[in-house]
């Protein structure tokens, strides 16, 4: 049906969604268009917005001319996939529209003289299209302050091991621009949950990973506590149109609703989140065992640690420390977060993160990373360690337990106290036995 498939009943005329029907999508060549998301800017600013999230923005711009797209997969007419969107989506464009509301932005902080009014794109591009989201390839055009970095959702998974987490790590931020701020998102809406996208063993170290890396880190609500998918939705209970669309047969691993199922408050009706006979999705079975008033009052919980790793992250050494990083084999991925001579009055400052990926126990010599003379001491630990804080390690032998996440750092006095305890206990020992 030309021009397209898409007929409005109101306008008695055609129109394109890339999207939802009920999402059609503006004609941003139209300056009139433009202008109005100015003021729409401009709009929210007045009334506090301290920053704006631009969802899917590589899809604002299509070719002038509607060309159709050359075949992908034709196997399946019917999926997104079928073609191949050289046309309709990552067109340049875009980022003279992302420069233009950068614009906006500056200009609303600097007449108002208030802090950088923020923005952040989100686009699933290759890694030359989204760095762009920064600047222009010259540096003279400003654009967003940073697209969202997807490489822990889109390049790694539960198969990844250590070298493929250095090689995706270090390369992000070995091309992120000059002066820009990076940052990690480890989890959305879009995409499966961490503890069911990596493993639930694995949920202290990612968090941890997360925490620790340069720039900022971006939650998805629920993480925190390592709530996993609920993949048992029914078809009658499925919301999400991208599931809906392929129908009772093909909806259930195409639907990002397991995701997106209510917040895992406590163990009472509708896991708390709501005293309505209806959720507007069902809430995971698993509540009882997975919620945040437990892991509150429980001694060790991933809320507790995550709640650690936030406070840790404030430390200078992670807020303006360099970063290096090494995998020792496949298992371990380790980076190390440290301030340059005479940066900082601490003797000696750093921070060796530390996460076993494996199941297995594993001994590492530390040096191999950074050069720890003789012992270094213990900072925080996850759920799944046998190590404790303020104990003291030796460097060149430190054992991790399956799945263990450890941070290392300086002896404090705290921990010469340890030491020091535990020397006297075993004289006390010696001299009880002899």
């Amino acid at each position: 049906m030309p021009p397209n498939n898409w007929w409005s009943e109101l306008r008695g005329e055609y129109y394109l969604h890339q999207f939802a029907k009920g999402q059609p999508d503006l004609n941003y060549r139209n300056p009139a268009v433009v202008a109005e998301f100015d003021d729409v800017l401009r709009y929210w600013m007045e009334r506090g917005a301290a920053g704006f999230r631009v969802d899917a923005i590589n899809h604002m711009f299509e070719h002038p001319d509607f060309i159709d797209e050359p075949i992908n997969n034709p196997e399946d007419p019917n999926s997104y996939g079928y073609t191949h969107h050289i046309y309709t989506k990552d067109l340049p464009e875009t980022y003279d529209v992302i420069a233009r509301w950068r614009t906006v932005l500056d200009d609303f902080a600097r007449q108002k003289g208030s802090d950088a009014v923020i923005m952040m794109t989100e686009a699933y591009a290759n890694l030359t299209m989204t760095l762009r989201y920064y600047e222009s390839d010259d540096g003279k055009q400003q654009r967003a302050h940073f697209p969202f970095n997807f490489v822990m959702i889109e390049e790694l998974g539960e198969n990844s091991n250590a070298r493929d987490f250095k090689r995706v790590i270090d390369r992000w931020l070995g091309n992120v621009p000059r002066g820009k701020t990076t940052n990690w998102v480890l989890g959305n809406h879009d995409k499966p949950r961490v503890a069911s996208r990596y493993g639930v063993e694995r949920i202290d170290g990612m968090q941890l990973m997360l925490l620790t890396l340069p720039g900022v880190a971006v939650t998805y609500n629920g993480d925190e506590i390592g709530m996993i998918d609920h993949r048992d939705i029914s078809y009658e209970d499925t919301l999400d149109p991208q599931g809906c669309n392929l129908g009772p047969e093909g909806y259930r691993w195409a639907s990002r609703d397991p995701q997106r199922v209510p917040f895992q408050w406590d163990d009472t009706y509708n896991a708390g989140f709501s005293r309505a006979p209806r959720t507007w999705l069902p809430v995971h079975p698993y509540y009882r065992q997975t919620n945040l008033l437990k892991q509150q009052e429980a001694e060790y919980s991933h809320y507790k640690f995550y709640l650690d790793a936030v406070a840790m992250r404030k430390d200078r050494v992670f807020t303006h420390g360099e970063f290096k990083s090494h995998a020792f084999g496949d298992g371990v991925f380790a980076f190390v977060r440290y301030l340059r001579e005479n940066e900082d009055r601490m003797a000696d400052p750093y921070r060796v993160v530390l996460i076993n990926f494996y199941g297995e126990r594993t001994t590492i010599d530390v040096n191999d990373l950074y050069e720890i003379h003789n012992q270094t001491q213990v900072y925080l630990v996850g759920t799944e360690s046998r190590h404790k804080v303020g104990h003291l390690l030796t460097a060149k032998e430190v054992t991790l337990g399956p799945w263990d996440s450890i941070v290392l750092g300086p002896v404090s006095g705290g921990g010469r106290a340890v030491l020091a305890f535990g020397l006297l206990v075993l004289a006390v020992v010696k001299s009880f036995l002899f």
